[in-house]
């Protein structure tokens, strides 16, 4: 189920009845010359919509505004455009959001990003919603990282350029595949982009030139296929299904077919 297409009633139903909300984090953030700016939005709004289909959940509207990006693992501020919301406020937004779902009825929540940086963030920020609002019966779950219900068998078998290195994964393999396997016409050429890891171990500011790849591609797109995002994304949304299964199956009210 989509938030957006329920009615008043029938949206107080579900969550009578303890049915688990997704609440999504995205970002508007370069993607390299080849991906849109709302890569971040498309893919964590894909994945909670179709294990909310899967789960009996309910998915939410992505929050497509993030945090800001960072040099080494978004590429910074040195390219255009980014629309970004400053920590501070990020953090009162999704506290906000959080304890306002909470206060009126939400009692299983799951929050996901596919933005690094939102991350830290809204796990400080749910933390801070959990103890404020008025819901002692409330739970929440933090999904900062959906790459981790890639099973490692899957991985061998995806990342065909091999390992990916650390965090450094931006608008490579991994995104542009998963991408065209969501939305191919959103793709722009790829096989051609120079990429290359950011030159440092740490930041600086303001930031050097050079620091980061100039085309905002941290590894290759060259050989992302569609299929290999679907294989990515075969592992990603059934585990998300699971792990909704797994930590509020027990606390609905009725159970689910």
């Amino acid at each position: 189920m989509q938030l957006h297409d329920l009615p008043w009633p029938a949206l107080a139903g579900e969550l009578d009845r303890g049915t688990p909300v997704i609440l999504p984090f995205g970002s508007l953030e370069q993607h390299g010359p080849h991906l849109p700016l709302d890569t971040d939005t498309v893919c964590v709004q894909a994945i909670a919509d179709r294990a909310a289909e899967q789960a009996g959940a309910i998915s939410m509207p992505a929050l497509s505004y993030g945090a800001p990006s960072r040099p080494r693992s978004g590429g910074g501020p040195v390219f255009p455009m980014g629309a970004e919301i400053p920590l501070g406020v990020y953090f009162d937004v999704v506290r906000g959001i959080t304890t306002n779902l909470l206060d009126r009825g939400v009692r299983n929540l799951l929050v996901m990003t596919w933005h690094t940086e939102n991350g830290a963030v809204i796990y400080d920020a749910v933390r801070e919603a959990i103890s404020a609002a008025r819901a002692e019966d409330a739970k929440i779950v933090n999904l900062d990282s959906p790459g981790s219900l890639v099973r490692p068998e899957t991985a061998k078998q995806a990342y065909v350029d091999g390992p990916v290195p650390g965090h450094f994964e931006h608008a490579g393999l991994i995104e542009t595949s998963v991408m065209l396997a969501l939305d191919p016409t959103a793709v722009h050429e790829h096989h051609d982009v120079v990429s290359s890891l950011p030159t440092l171990g740490y930041d600086v500011l303001p930031q050097p030139v050079g620091a980061v790849a100039a085309s905002g591609s941290f590894t290759s797109p060259k050989n992302a296929t569609a299929e290999i995002g679907q294989l990515l994304l075969d592992d990603i949304v059934p585990g998300l299904a699971g792990v909704l299964d797994r930590e509020f199956g027990s606390r609905r009210t009725i159970a689910r077919p």
